[in-house]
């Protein structure tokens, strides 16, 4: 996968969409409406939060990784790979809070902290007595966010002078490469090879940090040391090696959009989320699972699940060879050992065993920059067989061909589909170069960053390529991530001339479904376990788009393994982004004697309003109540910090868990066992908790209307939804009160909240978004007869001073 390009379905204190807010604002209309008139909600901008890394001596920031070896037979060897070069770092940006005034004018990219390369972290190898990870054993990292290789770091070395190589940033984006051998076999060869390439010592690439350096340590006796070993890198880590990437990116650092003044940080700086995956985009070889570490509801009924597969060693090659010896994989190519010079090589050439290429690693390794088939296609210089020479392969680029040429086969109608978006991206990416060449425009240098020329004509091996990448042509003449993406394609988007929500042909989420229908070709597989046929075109089962797909995602006796990716734009289920303060890395099981883990499962999204300021003509007057803390779970009390006084609403998940038929009795991870806590500024205290399964929730009524009452509008007009109406009924069903049964405030404030269901309109492969909406602090109230209690107002009231009447 791409570092920037992921999905994820895990947004922690997410903004809510534009239509979202609206239904919230009914919400509020509704819910403001007290003894005290109506109210405002507005949200503070709170100082950024979390450790900086501004100060005297200040290190900034760490999290922790977790290395658990679960199998009995095999010794592990994590190698992680941080930070690549680029201009500037954006993780650094953020940390030293730089002002937005100090940045050039867009799209000027900043050069500030630039990174000089890639650095390699050798956990407990491949020095003296250092033999990686035993059968049971663990180890704990500890990773700053960056280790200083110089005394004085500069924000910007060029203008002062200074060298480039500053600092190592181990957080922002990184590679973890599992490699793994049986105990007594020594070193892995390629990883061996990659120790003798960086201690050279004529390449003096050795920079290990003396200040702020990541730390290591066992958990249990069968790891008592863990050495650490950093590297400015030779060179990557190729697909061929014997190894299994997951992938993590640590902190987040996005741009701060509710800033008051260029006077302020452009980035907001969140020390405590973390972002990972196991990633089989490329290719697949080891079982390894992915947690959380630091998260707070570890611990608790509905902890966030594992991704990746929970699988022994032993029983993930066995799938591989099962695939292998299927019709799938039968002939597919395999990686040719590259340790051994071409001069050196028998035929059929030495390969890696067990490890297996994508369709997107293939037909993007033997595709050369002008778009043709290089050498590769044809030879076993990178795969064996020569893709050229694999049935599979051969029949996936005739399927395309056929289905362009005009095949009626049903799979041609959603490849057609996809293959027109791809075209027409195309058609942009060379308008754009041509309007350079005549210089009408240099959007292509200027903001696309284009460096190599346009490529042409469209060939079948360039849009090969691109559609099992599912990528906009920018890659090709190395313009900048985020040029000419996919879902950029003019014609394909809301409000573009030509779009048509719901046709493929006109519009992104559209056909983006169409792709992922693909896959899964046909039926289902994951459930039929049929995944199509090559001996009769005119039957539905006709063609195989990926096979891939089927050796990740199939049942027995393939890997079935749901919870990790198989292709670059998966289900959600391949990547995770939620709040921690680290990771765990389970390799080759559960780790025992622990709980097994639950696997990642969708979330339900919980938004409140903020800020409630009474207004003027009522005892209260001038009280200002904010929401300040919440649990979930029964977890650890989480602070509220909202950022965006336009957006008065503040979010928090939990995961959805299992279901079963029976509500009343649901399983011990469903979010129906997770009350959710909150606490006002007065001290008050609210309880939520649902009583009805996450699928069941309503769903938005867009269309609705009525006959009456529409002003100045003609009837019949729309109603938003909810109404006061709806919002009872669908409380009644979903919400548990109980708990809040005096004050009646409180009780109130629970009866107002509303459920209901929606999807992502901007990823057309999430599945429904589950929503709880809450207000702000309901307001405060003097009628002691009905109930309510005003003495916690009154203390605020007193405390806050002069601005409140009371």
């Amino acid at each position: 996968m791409y570092f920037g390009t992921r999905v994820s379905q895990t947004f922690v204190m997410q903004i809510s969409r534009t239509w979202k807010q609206a239904a919230l604002a009914v919400l509020l209309a509704l819910a403001l409406v007290s003894f005290a008139g109506a109210r405002s909600a507005s949200a503070q901008v709170d100082p950024q939060p979390g450790v900086n890394c501004l100060g005297a001596g200040n290190p900034g920031p760490s999290m922790t990784i977790q290395f658990f070896n679960n199998s009995t037979d095999y010794n592990i060897f994590p190698l992680l790979l941080a930070g690549t070069q680029s201009k500037n770092d954006e993780w650094m940006e953020a940390c030293f809070r730089i002002l937005a005034n100090q940045f050039p004018p867009a799209p000027i990219p900043s050069t500030f902290y630039p990174r000089f390369g890639q650095y390699r972290l050798y956990i407990n190898c491949c020095g003296g007595g250092e033999t990686g990870i035993p059968p049971g054993g663990s180890v704990e990292l500890k990773l700053p966010l960056y280790s200083p290789l110089v005394q004085t770091i500069f924000q910007d070395p060029a203008k002062s002078g200074q060298p480039i190589e500053q600092f190592i940033d181990w957080w922002q984006g990184g590679n973890i490469n599992i490699y793994a051998v049986p105990v007594g076999g020594g070193y892995p060869p390629s990883l061996a090879t990659h120790w003798n390439e960086d201690t050279k010592p004529e390449l003096k690439r050795t920079r290990n940090p003396t200040r702020n350096a990541p730390t290591c340590r066992g958990l249990n006796g069968a790891t008592p040391n863990c050495g650490l070993h950093a590297f400015l890198s030779a060179g990557g880590i190729v697909g061929w090696e014997p190894q299994q990437l997951v992938e993590y990116t640590l902190g987040a650092a996005g741009i701060d959009a509710a800033r008051k003044t260029n006077a302020q940080p452009l980035r907001i700086w969140n020390p405590e989320n973390v972002d990972y995956d196991v990633s089989s985009v490329n290719n697949v070889y080891l079982p390894s699972a992915m947690l959380p570490f630091g998260n707070t509801l570890n611990g608790t009924c509905c902890a966030i699940g594992y991704v990746g597969t929970l699988a022994t060693i032993d029983a993930t090659l066995t799938a591989i060879d099962s695939w292998r010896s299927s019709s799938l994989g039968k002939a597919w190519p395999r990686y040719v050992d590259q340790s051994v010079p071409p001069t050196e090589r028998t035929v059929p050439p030495a390969f890696t065993r067990r490890k297996v290429p994508s369709p997107l690693e293939i037909f993007t390794v033997v595709q050369d920059n002008k778009g043709s088939f290089n050498d590769a296609w044809n030879t076993t210089s990178q795969f064996s067989p020569a893709p050229a020479a694999s049935p599979q392969i051969i029949r996936m680029k005739a399927l395309f061909e056929q289905c362009f040429n005009g095949q009626k086969s049903q799979i041609c109608g959603p490849l057609n589909d996809v293959t027109a978006l791809l075209q027409a991206n195309y058609a942009n990416y060379a308008a754009v170069y041509d309007q350079y060449l005549q210089r009408i425009s240099n959007t292509w240098t200027d903001v696309w960053g284009c460096t190599l020329p346009g490529v042409r004509p469209l060939t079948t091996p360039l849009i090969l390529a691109q559609l099992y990448g599912w990528n906009g042509f920018n890659a090709v003449s190395n313009c900048n991530a985020d040029a000419n993406r996919l879902e950029q394609t003019p014609g394909y988007k809301p409000g573009d001339p030509g779009y048509l929500k719901g046709d493929p042909r006109h519009d992104y989420q559209a056909a983006k479904a169409q792709f992922d229908h693909l896959h899964y070709w046909f039926n289902d597989f994951r459930l039929t376990g049929d995944y199509g046929q090559w001996e009769a075109g005119e039957m539905p089962d006709y063609g195989q788009f990926n096979p891939y797909v089927g050796l990740i995602h199939g049942s027995a006796p393939f890997m079935n393994a749901p919870y990790m990716y198989a292709y670059s734009v998966d289900d959600a289920f391949g990547n995770m982004q939620t709040d921690g303060t680290g990771l765990k890395i389970l390799v080759g099981g559960p780790t025992s004697g622990e709980p097994v883990p639950n696997p990642v499962t969708h979330e339900v999204q919980f938004a409140t309003g903020y800020k409630t300021i009474i207004i003027p003509n009522n005892p209260f007057a001038g009280l200002i109540m904010t929401n300040d803390t919440y649990s979930r779970c029964g977890g650890a009390v989480t602070q509220f910090n909202p950022r965006n006084e336009a957006n008065p609403f503040t979010t928090f998940v939990v995961p959805q868990g299992a279901e079963n038929a029976t509500p009343t009795a649901p399983p011990p991870n469903s979010v129906l066992q997770c009350q959710i806590t909150m606490k006002d500024s007065t001290g008050r205290v609210y309880t939520v908790k649902l009583k009805d399964f996450p699928t069941k929730f309503p769903k938005p009524i867009p269309n609705q209307t009525r006959n009456t009452n529409c002003g100045n509008l003609p009837a019949p007009c729309p109603d938003p939804w909810p109404n006061a109406t709806q919002i009872t009924q669908i409380n009644q069903q979903f919400v548990d009160c109980s708990a809040n049964s005096s004050p009646s405030d409180q009780l109130d404030y629970c009866k107002n909240i509303y459920i209901y269901q929606d999807v992502d309109a901007t990823n057309a492969h999430l599945p429904p978004l589950y929503h709880v909406s809450m207000g702000a602090p309901p307001p405060c109230n003097t009628n002691t007869s009905a109930g309510y209690n005003p003495a916690p107002c009154i203390a605020a009231c007193t405390k806050q001073g002069a601005s409140c009447q009371k």
